[in-house]
């Protein structure tokens, strides 16, 4: 608008000039009196993407008089001081955008039950993360846990549940690592290959530390997990993924309005996993408050050199971790869980498919050896219907295979590990 098109002069008076101004101001761009109120809702649910929607900057200063802008004060600020009315639609955003809680509705709610993720060491929604030594094996962890959440299977003596979609963003690790070891885990790619979506160095426009240009990664990675309906992240490893200096704490405050925020906000959990600084006993390095934007804090830690035992198939190795909780904001569930890894080297010096695995050592068992049988059950038949001969489905061949392992079961668990046989072989035909 031209300053000469007002019809109240400036200096003589200036009411009337501002409440001329603020009247023209609050009218919306003509090219825009076609836009619907959805259209303007959703500007001011999400304004950076308004240029996504092929706006110009005069277009989206005229949509800023629709919608509300950031911060909800200047709204009040834009409007006349005896006409205080924000437009029908922007209203209706930001009682969308800026929700209060509905105290009768919270006060009827059930949280009687946790609703835990596998492992039980974090629920639904929450954000952690996991700290260890170098080669405690946080990765092969955190590969462990997530497959089984994706395969609906049991982990660390906790029974098996419905497959989750996990989202594993990875910096580190080789296609041959990742083969490998989900192998020796005893995933096979039809339990996992439409619920678990791995990427291998993702390509993010920036840092999930990004401030400049609205985050774009964070924005990348939402996009991604919406796409994939994904319902749990990992991160591996966090210091990759960042371009702050890991003691600087904005750079992790950044990290969680760009990530966790909006992750939390949606329900989705996170898992990052995250390095030791040079002193193990003060946690992870760089700044505190990276202890402070999270739910719980996990450390993981080797508590005992390697056990070998020979075996006829090539060489057992059995070590004892500690998974011990330093920070928390809610305090449910265990704080330590103490776990064997099991793991065996084949006589070719590779790690022999099926047989690795986390499980829980000593202590408090109850329901550890009952999760454990059925883990063995698994694996005997994942590796059973990969030796059988196509189109055989057959119990002499299973007694077969379990006797020249010199492995004893019981008639009820045959029973069970025959139809764990045959339903694996169906989900393969299919």
């Amino acid at each position: 608008m031209n300053e000469n098109d007002n019809p109240f002069n400036r200096d003589k008076d200036p009411e009337g000039w501002q409440t001329y101004e603020n009247s023209v101001k609050r009218q919306p761009n003509p090219q825009l009196l076609e836009a619907t109120a959805e259209e303007a809702a959703e500007v001011a649910a999400n304004l950076d993407q308004a240029y996504d929607h092929g706006y110009d900057q005069d277009q989206l200063n005229s949509l800023m008089e629709l919608a509300p802008p950031d911060e909800p004060w200047e709204v009040s600020e834009k409007l006349d001081a005896e006409q205080k009315q924000i437009p029908e639609g922007v209203q209706e955003a930001m009682v969308e955008r800026f929700e209060a809680i509905n105290w009768d509705a919270l006060w009827e709610e059930d949280f009687s039950e946790i609703d835990f993720l596998p492992g039980k060491f974090m629920e639904r929604g929450q954000q952690v993360a996991l700290v260890g030594q170098g080669k405690a094996g946080k990765s092969l962890f955190a590969l462990d846990w997530a497959w089984r959440c994706a395969a609906g299977r049991s982990f660390l003596a906790d029974a098996g549940r419905e497959s989750l979609r996990v989202l594993y963003l990875d910096k580190e690790n080789s296609r041959r690592d990742i083969a490998l070891r989900l192998k020796s885990l005893g995933a096979s790619k039809q339990q996992i290959k439409t619920t678990f979506i791995y990427m291998m160095f993702p390509a993010f426009s920036s840092s999930f530390d990004e401030v400049a240009d609205r985050n774009r990664a964070s924005r990348e990675l939402i996009a991604l997990v919406e796409f994939y309906r994904a319902d749990i992240v990992i991160i591996d490893t966090v210091s990759r993924f960042i371009s702050g200096k890991e003691n600087d704490a904005d750079t992790w405050l950044q990290l969680y309005q760009g990530i966790h925020e909006r992750l939390k906000r949606r329900k989705i959990a996170c898992l990052r996993l995250d390095h030791f600084g040079k002193d193990e006993t003060s946690g992870s390095r760089g700044s505190s408050a990276k202890s402070q934007d999270v739910d719980h804090v996990w450390e993981l830690r080797q508590t005992s050199v390697p056990k070998l035992t020979q075996l006829d198939v090539g060489v057992q190795s059995t070590v004892t971790l500690e998974l011990k909780r330093t920070h928390t904001r809610t305090g449910l569930g265990e704080d330590i869980f103490r776990i064997q890894r099991v793991s065996v080297k084949g006589l070719d010096g590779a790690w022999l498919a099926n047989h690795s695995e986390h499980r829980l050592d000593g202590g408090d068992t109850r329901g550890a050896d009952e999760a454990h049988r059925d883990e063995q059950l698994q694996r005997m038949a994942l590796e059973l219907a990969d030796e059988m001969p196509p189109g055989l489905s057959g119990n002499k061949f299973e007694t077969a295979w379990t006797k020249d392992r010199g492995i004893n079961i019981s008639n009820t668990q045959k029973r069970e590990l025959h139809k764990m046989i045959v339903r694996i072989q169906s989900e393969r035909l299919s």
